[in-house]
């Protein structure tokens, strides 16, 4: 009975020890995926993209911190282009026809903002609200060289849950609103992140 009542005892310490503990700063990197806006590269569904996030927080106390998060995101959705079939021999018309073409797209974000987390045992929930800018370049698969690209306004509205594996290390699941405004069109796209956190000092 004296070892049962011993184990738990341990087990409470060391959640407790866990729980109170709040690294000084913590550093995030994994793989990140973006269903993206339509008005993003005038597709008619939304185009998926892979990419990679990062961050960069310190922490003030056991809730309030202010992180610094950068991601980057890569595809070649296909899009339908209209395209004018010449004649050979006139008169005759000029029909109009459409043909599929990859568009290479890359985002990237620069975001910061106050993060608040609830320190307790190895569940590590947080939210944060995040402000920046995103730059964002097309390309079309063609033979011609028909590109352009722009800086503009981005936010970020979510959060996550870091699973704590030991007292340095957590893995992560973070999922957020992303906001951009590329082009003169608001996108309104969802990306969700996943990878290791590592904690310094206390």
């Amino acid at each position: 009975m004296s070892k049962i009542v011993g184990l738990l005892l341990l087990l409470f310490t060391t959640s407790l020890a866990i729980a109170q503990d709040t690294p000084k700063f913590e550093v995030f990197g994994g793989y990140s995926y973006a269903s993206a806006s339509k008005t993003l590269t005038l597709d008619r569904s939304r185009p998926n993209l892979n990419g990679w996030n990062a961050s960069v927080a310190g922490n003030f106390n056991q809730w309030i911190g202010i992180v610094g998060d950068f991601s980057g995101y890569y595809g070649s959705p296909s899009v339908r282009l209209p395209t004018i079939n010449p004649c050979i021999f006139p008169p005759c018309l000029l029909p109009v026809d459409f043909i599929n073409v990859g568009l290479n797209t890359k985002e990237h974000t620069f975001l910061f903002g106050p993060q608040l987390t609830w320190r307790r045992g190895r569940i590590t929930p947080f939210a944060h609200t995040l402000f920046g800018v995103g730059h964002a370049s097309l390309k079309l698969d063609t033979p011609f060289s028909v590109a352009t690209s722009a800086n503009a306004f981005a936010m970020a509205l979510g959060g996550g849950v870091d699973f704590n594996l030991t007292h340095r290390l957590a893995w992560r699941v973070q999922p957020d609103y992303l906001q951009t405004d590329f082009f003169r069109n608001t996108q309104k796209n969802f990306r969700i992140s996943t990878g290791l956190v590592f904690k310094f000092g206390r």
